[in-house]
């Protein structure tokens, strides 16, 4: 019985160390109202949580203590030494959360602005 539980524990610590190393996320404080997966987001202090496999992103409000789901499009090549990112696609005064980077991890590209526009980067938040 000893083996037995022993196994088990042992292959569960195995499953749980899997999925914290394939996960992660960006904390960062956006400045202006923003537009993301179809839906219009105050300014504010948002996490951005991720997992490889899965097909969309969290985006946590920390100062509304909201969470939702938006579907990613692709996934992007993965930033080798440089901090967490999210990108913005800019129109005017809109913003469309386009870009996420996390570090450690391959990028996500969501549905941005519709045509011509120019990009604005928030970097991460550390410490």
């Amino acid at each position: 019985m000893r083996i037995t539980l022993w196994n088990l524990m042992l292959i569960l610590l195995v499953v749980l160390a899997g999925a914290y190393a394939y996960a992660g996320e960006v904390t960062v404080n956006i400045g202006q109202p923003f537009k993301a997966g179809g839906k219009a987001y105050p300014a504010g202090h948002y996490k951005v949580l991720a997992e490889d496999g899965s097909d969309h992103i969290n985006l946590l409000n920390l100062d509304k203590n909201t969470d939702d789901v938006i579907p990613f499009t692709t996934r992007l090549s993965q930033r080798e030494g440089e901090p967490g990112e999210v990108v913005f696609d800019k129109v005017d005064n809109e913003l469309y959360l386009s870009e996420i980077y996390i570090i450690g991890m391959d990028g996500f590209f969501l549905q941005g602005a519709p045509g011509k526009h120019k990009h604005l980067i928030v970097k991460e938040e550390i410490g």
